[in-house]
């Protein structure tokens, strides 16, 4: 009788580790993951840089005099194109009137350190645009656009002043976000001009 229990005993440990077993290598269903497609991107789309020069200031060749007729034609000037041959890029801005030959014309952009504005796609939806800025190092602002419930961004960096314009850089009647970034090294001003595009899908 106690041989039976014993055997008994067993058969019952056998038949509850492999219904464990049997349990754990049943695989179990996954949930889907559902994918959202983005209908709104911003890419950055091309590049320019110009640079007006005050370096002649620390000449020891030039006087008082012809130093203060450098900086009044200085200040007078267009910031230059640093790399102005053969650049597709610049013939665009030149034919839309931000550029005349090499130089930026600075009179043209809009001075805001709070971009916040509107655009119209070729399919008519409305894009809001605006800049979300970085308090606490100033070089870790975002360019951020929005259609309906949908949002892209894109990392800029402002520096000294934020200037923008809204143009129709590549050709097809919608305009793309022109950020134009200021800043100041070593008796120069150096102006970096960003496109960005943004594309909607419908």
């Amino acid at each position: 009788m106690r041989r039976f229990k014993s055997i008994y005993f067993f058969l019952v440990v056998v038949v509850f580790f492999l219904a464990c077993s049997q349990k754990k290598n049943t695989p179990q269903p996954v949930a889907a993951v559902q994918k959202v497609d983005k209908k709104i991107s911003i890419h950055e789309i091309g590049r320019l840089e110009f640079i007006k020069s005050y370096s002649f200031v620390q000449s020891t060749t030039l006087n008082k005099k012809e130093i203060e007729k450098m900086w009044e034609e200085t200040e007078n000037s267009n910031p230059k194109d640093r790399n102005p041959a053969d650049s597709a890029l610049l013939r665009r801005f030149q034919k839309l009137g931000f550029v005349k030959d090499d130089g930026l014309l600075l009179d043209k952009f809009k001075y805001s350190n709070n971009l916040d504005t509107w655009l119209i796609s070729p399919g008519g939806e409305k894009i809001r645009t605006w800049v979300e800025q970085d308090s606490t190092s100033g070089s870790n602002d975002k360019l951020i656009v929005s259609s309906g419930t949908d949002t892209a961004e894109i990392k800029i960096a402002s520096f000294m002043q934020l200037e923008y314009a809204l143009l129709d850089v590549k050709p097809g009647g919608n305009k793309e976000v022109v950020i134009l970034n200021e800043h100041y090294l070593s008796n120069t001003y150096l102006y970096n001009l960003f496109v960005y595009e943004i594309k909607t899908v419908r």
